[in-house]
């Protein structure tokens, strides 16, 4: 390596520098100390040596430094190999994470080609190492793509039989999607016979369905795999559709096909039998019937629209919803953006809701039309009841523009019989950091696109705000800087992460005391910081303001809370 030779040349100069300036040293000193010989220095002579005594002090602190740098390059070396001398062991963990990703199919709508080469084909065809490294591991090939008819049908399920062999008999994620644009209704014989032989192994069913393949895919494929799967295995459903869809045993967001429905309506309770064992859903855009059995006893639950924005939201009534969670006292996820009807006819004697194991609850709420009113977060929140396990909140209003105040109530109240110690909030307009003294075991919150919040009036003798929280109970009490720590009780953080391109100076300063050594703000998205007299920090001063704040780009709020649903 040319480096390594740069530093072993140079080392070799510096080691007969230094030999060389140990022997004048020497020399020196012998002089100096020569008893038959009288000396006297000059005032020069003394000089000098001072300065390069300050010199050799310097000459150490440079040596400490290459010192370091070695170490860290040494430490940094032991972690580099080239992967060739990888163990089997570490290259097949690789693999494993290499595939962890989302199935890129999943997001397949007609109009989008179907890749060529899918994980973990292409592993297979870098060397014979590798290739005996995945086909002697079964984990690597549980994920089964099927598709429904189109011109590369064939090829596809070969390769889908290929993985099903892999896989040796372990529990398969079996993946059904809409690979093309196809008016035909045939050509789904060689997909019938394939789930006939590994719908016994499926522990998941994730479909992604567009118009064309509705009708059949419940008329001949859906009961083929219900018919052969097994109840004790068979877990978890997962659905996305695309517009124009319908489906005559699911809820989808648009009307069913009458004549689909009546042919295969005496097919219901079948379904039902197989759904009953469910432990986790995940559907967008296509739902079973909201009285059905799917919804018992679920721990992960997400409700979601068609990823097709232009796709209507569903709407299911209040009752609907609080028997789906009644139904799932041992929920422990819960994701939800759908819209709920007629709310205030709930009964609030039977609300909230016990949910004592739920760890993970993300709320969205999204406008897909610009008349259509936003849904209000507390609404949803009023239902729920956790215990006392730690809670993950996450509240996403960035499409709709929402108004915590709005919420103001059942905000604190689901605060305080909650134990939030992660919270995520997106889109909030008038977010004031005052509303932490209601969650008093926050240690990590992430803010972003939220909308800074007014510093107005807060209730003297219960320190409560209600300039944020409620109205009607003002006492005219003004709050300054100074009295954030005494009048409010807000929690200790180990991490905020903000990303606006907009925010007050006064929460800055509050949460830079709340998290005095992990408060980072994306630097590229924050263009002003207002003052409480309605002026604004010059954008260049902004750091001056604000030592303890690291102004730094950071990854997506998606992916600090990737791993929150992780249980």
């Amino acid at each position: 390596m040319i480096q390594l030779q740069a530093i072993k040349e140079a080392s070799e100069q510096l080691h007969t520098a230094w030999e060389h300036y140990l022997q004048a040293c020497s020399d020196l000193d012998n002089l100096i100390w020569q008893r038959e010989t009288y000396y006297d220095p000059c005032r020069g002579f003394l000089q000098y040596i001072d300065d390069e005594l300050a010199r050799l002090s310097r000459y150490e602190e440079n040596a400490q430094r290459a010192q370091r740098t070695l170490k860290r390059v040494r430490q940094c070396a032991c972690y580099l190999a080239p992967i060739h001398s990888l163990p089997s062991e570490i290259l097949l963990r690789i693999f494993y994470v290499l595939l962890a990703g989302p199935c890129s199919l999943g997001q397949l709508n007609y109009e989008t080609p179907v890749p060529q080469n899918q994980k973990p084909g292409p592993i297979t065809q870098v060397c014979s190492r590798w290739r005996n490294i995945a086909t002697s591991s079964p984990f690597l090939w549980t994920h089964v793509d099927i598709p429904l008819t189109q011109p590369s049908a064939p090829r596809l399920l070969s390769r889908a039989k290929l993985h099903v062999q892999q896989s040796a008999n372990l529990p398969l994620e079996l993946h059904v999607y809409s690979a093309g644009d196809n008016n035909s209704q045939t050509g789904y014989t060689p997909v019938i016979q394939l789930l006939e032989t590994v719908a016994g192994q499926a522990r998941t069913l994730n479909f992604t369905l567009n118009y064309y393949d509705y009708a059949p895919f419940h008329l001949a494929i859906l009961p083929v795999f219900l018919s052969n799967c097994s109840i004790e295995i068979f877990n978890r459903l997962v659905t996305s559709s695309f517009p124009y869809s319908s489906s005559p045993y699911l809820l989808s967001e648009l009307e069913d096909f009458d004549e689909v429905q009546e042919s295969s309506s005496n097919g219901v309770s079948q379904v039902e039998k197989y759904f009953s064992g469910l432990s986790a859903l995940d559907l967008k855009g296509c739902y079973p019937y909201w009285s059905s059995s799917a919804f018992h006893g679920l721990v992960d639950l997400r409700l979601a629209p068609s990823p097709d924005r232009h796709a209507r939201i569903c709407t299911l009534h209040i009752s609907e919803l609080i028997d789906i969670l009644t139904a799932s006292p041992g929920l422990r996820i819960f994701y939800f953006s759908l819209k709920v009807s007629d709310v205030e006819t709930a009964d609030s004697v039977t609300l909230p809701i016990p949910l004592k194991d739920l760890e993970v609850l993300n709320l969205s709420f999204t406008r897909r039309t610009p008349w259509s009113l936003p849904q209000k977060v507390g609404n949803i929140l009023r239902l729920l009841g956790p215990g006392s396990k730690a809670l993950r909140l996450t509240l996403d209003c960035e499409e709709s523009s929402y108004e915590l105040l709005d919420s103001a109530d059942e905000l604190r109240e689901f605060f305080m019989r909650s134990k939030v110690e992660k919270l995520c909030l997106r889109g909030v307009n008038h977010f004031s950091e005052r509303m932490l003294s209601y969650t008093p075991d926050v240690k990590v919150l992430l803010l972003e696109g939220c909308a800074p919040g007014k510093f107005e009036e807060v209730d003297a003798q219960t320190h409560n705000s209600y300039a944020l929280y409620g109205s009607g109970h003002s006492t005219g009490f003004t709050l300054n800087e100074s009295d954030y720590d005494t009048l409010l009780i807000l929690p200790r953080l180990q991490s905020c992460y903000i990303r606006t391109s907009s925010t007050m100076d006064t929460t800055l300063h509050t949460l830079a005391r709340l998290c005095p050594t992990g408060l980072l703000v994306d630097g590229k998205e924050l263009t002003k910081v207002a003052t409480r007299r309605d002026t604004y920090i010059p954008f260049a001063e902004i750091p001056n303001h604000f030592p303890t704040v690291k102004f730094q780009s950071f990854p997506s709020m998606s992916a600090l809370t990737a791993d929150w649903d992780v249980l």
